[in-house]
C-alpha cells in the first residue's frame, strides 16, 4: 500500500484508482455489481423492461428509497387508526408497497451476489412472487378487516370459550 501512496503522492494515480487498487487486493467475496448510475436520465422503454430492470434506472431507485419512508410514515398511522375509515386506504398503500419495495429491493441483491443466469430465474420467481403477495394483500383488505387491524389482532387476548 505504500508504493500506491507514493504514487498518488506523485500524482501519477487518482484516489479512485487507490481505492479500487486496495479493494483488489482483498477481495472478501465474489460481487456482480449492479450497474445503478443516480443520475442516469433513461427511463424503460415498456413495462416488461421496467420491471425486468427495477434495479438499474433512477426512477425505481427512486421508487425505492421513497417507499421505504413512506412505509416508515403510514405504517405508526396506520396503527393509531387501524379499526376507522381512515386507515382503509393507508392500507390499500402499504399493500402495494412492501411487496413493490420487497421486489426492487430483492432484485439489487439478485444482481449483486448471484451470477447472471441464476440471477434471472431469481428476478423472474420474485417478480412473480412479488405479484401475488400484491393481489393476496388486496383481497384481504377487501375481504376482511384490513391489514393494520388483521396484524393488531396478533397482540389481542384470545376470547376465552365459557363453554369449557
Amino acid at each position: 500500500m505504500s508504493l500506491t501512496m507514493r504514487a498518488l503522492r506523485v500524482g501519477k494515480m487518482s484516489v479512485k484508482s487507490v481505492s479500487c487498487y486496495a479493494s483488489a487486493q482483498m477481495p472478501v467475496f465474489a460481487r456482480y455489481h449492479t450497474p445503478y448510475n443516480y443520475h442516469s436520465p433513461a427511463k424503460p422503454k415498456n413495462l416488461w423492461e421496467g420491471l425486468w430492470n427495477c434495479d438499474s434506472t433512477n426512477l425505481h431507485e427512486k421508487i425505492f428509497h421513497y417507499s421505504q419512508l413512506t412505509a416508515a410514515v403510514l405504517l405508526p398511522v396506520s396503527f393509531v387508526l387501524a379499526p376507522s375509515a381512515i386507515c382503509v386506504p393507508i392500507d390499500y398503500v402499504l399493500c402495494v408497497l412492501y411487496p413493490l419495495h420487497g421486489c426492487i429491493g430483492m432484485s439489487h441483491i439478485w444482481s449483486d451476489y448471484t451470477g447472471p443466469h441464476v440471477g434471472k430465474a431469481l428476478k423472474i420467481f420474485d417478480l412473480i412472487v412479488s405479484l401475488l403477495a400484491i393481489f393476496g394483500l388486496v383481497y384481504l383488505n377487501a375481504t376482511s378487516d384490513g391489514l393494520t387491524a388483521t396484524i393488531k389482532q396478533l397482540w389481542r387476548p384470545k376470547i376465552q370459550d365459557k363453554r369449557d
